[in-house]
């Protein structure tokens, strides 16, 4: 049996998406962070000791340099970032996390717990062990064709 897998790929990222917009829609426009200001607050985070410039971002990412640079005006626009320049390198700028990005990334981690254990009610501890075997191979097909 053939299943056009993308396509429910694309389905249920379209239905969580809006789930999440519903859980939230009196303040997601002005409040959350977009998913790709998520992954650079993620990625800040997980680099708190490193100096990260917005080149490193583009490259952890895989995104384009005016995605990027589009991302983060508008992250620092809500006071979510500052550029700061490099001691370095005059050319580069470091991107800094504010704490108000930090606690708008906990608000949201711990909204999307709660919507994770929504997703997976009455889902044993089996079918998610073998949806993510499952998963796994699959992101490590699309690994093969992408390297």
């Amino acid at each position: 049996m053939k299943i056009n897998i993308i396509n429910e790929f694309k389905q249920v990222n379209i239905q969580i998406g809006k789930s999440i917009f519903g859980m939230n829609k009196n303040n997601i426009l002005t409040k959350y962070p977009s998913p790709l200001q998520m992954g650079i607050i993620e990625i800040l985070i997980k680099h708190k000791n490193e100096d990260i410039s917005q080149n490193d971002l583009k490259k952890e990412m895989c995104i384009s340099k005016a995605a990027i640079s589009e991302a983060l005006n508008s992250m620092e626009k809500k006071n979510l970032i500052k550029k700061i320049q490099s001691k370095n390198d005059s050319r580069k700028n470091i991107i800094v996390l504010e704490d108000s990005a930090i606690q708008t990334y906990e608000e949201i981690k711990k909204d999307m717990l709660t919507f994770n254990n929504k997703l997976l009610k009455n889902i044993s501890e089996e079918e998610i062990d073998i949806f993510m075997n499952v998963l796994n191979k699959i992101k490590n097909n699309i690994k093969k064709e992408v390297d």
